[in-house]
């Protein structure tokens, strides 16, 4: 799907298809730049020095059916997540899905139609638009966040990955996952994502908590590397794309990092988020 999601927005949204966008006089309105291309400003400039690319304002979940090959005539379901500011370009997205099913998806370029969408506000799912009705309907008024789910204590958990984890630590890829290495990289997400995306000006000292996950110790580890192939327009060539997939237990005192975890469960972990890399789910234990 990669291919389609990347390329569609421009096609969708873009009146100068053949102009470089930093040069672009549109560049600071535009819906294209701000989702795909996240543009360096004073605000964005301070974290500048540790990534290269910034995170993007959402966060894409593949099917997660396990299926390779979805038979002609089958129904899937994508899950887009949008942090707070591009909530409004939701109706773009819409659109730009179902440009992606005339243009096709994947290296056979398979056409698909759009049957719904639906947004998950107040606690349960609207649907915004029907095929069968032909129309999109209101966005409905932004929601003020709930408090997630989660253990109040807690001295073991398994992290399952869902789909594949690219996480570098001090720029190398690692086929371990100690939990000091994980809360690294979620808390170095979280706080590029709130520098980038939040209202507040405050900064977050996550020293303390990375000093504290080295106490945790893995209790057992099964995990293994899975390659996604890619072939991108923009460079002309295949790429691959890795990551690992499985499972990691965890023991110890878990308490302090409860709120990373499950924060980290909705926003995943590691980099390539846009291509539905880093979602994992928590499995608590007492």
């Amino acid at each position: 799907m990669a291919w389609g999601f990347w390329t569609c927005p421009k096609k969708t949204a873009c009146p100068f298809r053949q102009a470089a966008c930093q040069t672009c006089l549109l560049k600071n309105q535009c819906l294209y730049l701000n989702l795909f291309e996240t543009p360096v400003s004073t605000t964005t400039a301070s974290i500048s020095s540790a990534t290269t690319h910034f995170p993007h304002p959402f966060i894409l979940t593949p099917p997660l059916d396990q299926r390779g090959l979805i038979p002609q005539g089958d129904t899937f379901t994508t899950e887009l997540t949008l942090l707070a500011p591009s909530f409004s370009m939701l109706p773009y997205l819409i659109i730009t899905f179902q440009v992606m099913g005339q243009h096709g998806i994947g290296s056979t370029a398979a056409q698909f139609e759009l049957l719904a969408a639906q947004v998950y506000h107040q606690a349960h799912w609207q649907t915004l638009f029907d095929s069968t009705q032909g129309e999109l309907l209101a966005l409905p008024p932004p929601a003020h966040s709930q408090a997630l789910a989660g253990p109040v204590s807690s001295q073991q958990l398994t992290l399952q990955l869902l789909t594949p984890l690219h996480l570098k630590i001090n720029q190398q890829l690692s086929n371990e996952l100690p939990f000091q290495h994980l809360i690294q990289g979620l808390s170095r997400r979280i706080r590029h994502l709130a520098q980038l995306y939040s209202q507040t000006t405050q900064e977050i000292n996550t020293l303390p908590l990375i000093a504290a996950a080295a106490a945790i110790r893995v209790k057992h580890q099964a995990l293994h590397w899975y390659e996604v192939p890619r072939f991108s327009q923009r460079q002309q060539r295949q790429m691959r794309l890795v990551g690992l997939l499985g499972s990691v237990t965890y023991q110890g005192d878990l308490d302090p990092f409860i709120p990373w975890l499950n924060l980290g469960e909705a926003l995943h972990l590691g980099s390539l988020t846009s291509f539905g890399f880093g979602k994992y789910q928590l499995k608590w234990e007492p």
